[in-house]
């Protein structure tokens, strides 16, 4: 059953794959990220245990941000993006991998956290252009290097709307 299952999810991440126009070393850093997340379970970074529910659930909502006109107009060249409470490096590390010219901040407070999104980062080859950092959104943004400097804030599960707008308007 468990060989079924990954044959589904490498299946479900082809077409994902397919439906954005992601190449073959784009799949190869998405399989390594969704590898990694399965690997870190006990880590409490997502609530999901299979890697089907990883692709079409965490992968799938991410890629689908690629379809907002106002993202695909900010992903000019060294463009630099922060994904707020990162987490499990959902939108942000699926986005880097399938915009390459993006730099992204991952912005994580939970040490945990940080050090999953270290992990994966690397397991993904997204060490020059991803850089993980692990503080309080307020003290980030309080000055330089965070304050002003995104052109996209994404954020996801981490409160209410007018929280996030608050928090990362910084």
């Amino acid at each position: 059953p468990s060989r079924t299952r990954m044959a589904v999810a490498t299946e479900q991440l082809r077409q994902l794959v397919n439906a954005y126009d992601l190449d073959a070393s784009r799949e190869a850093a998405l399989a390594a990220y969704v590898d990694t997340l399965l690997a870190w379970r006990g880590g409490n970074v997502t609530g999901l245990s299979s890697a089907g529910d990883i692709v079409t659930t965490l992968l799938g909502d991410s890629l689908a941000l690629l379809r907002l006109p106002e993202l695909a107009a900010a992903a000019r060249p060294d463009a630099r993006w922060l994904d707020l409470g990162s987490g499990g490096g959902v939108p942000g590390i699926p986005l880097a991998i399938a915009r390459p010219r993006v730099r992204m901040t991952l912005l994580e407070s939970i040490g945990k956290k940080c050090a999953f999104l270290s992990a994966a980062v690397a397991a993904a080859a997204l060490d020059e252009r991803v850089e993980v950092v692990c503080a309080r959104s307020e003290r980030y943004a309080a000055a330089a290097p965070g304050r002003a400097a995104h052109a996209v804030v994404l954020a996801r599960a981490v409160g209410p709307l007018p929280t996030v707008v608050e928090l990362a308007a910084p």
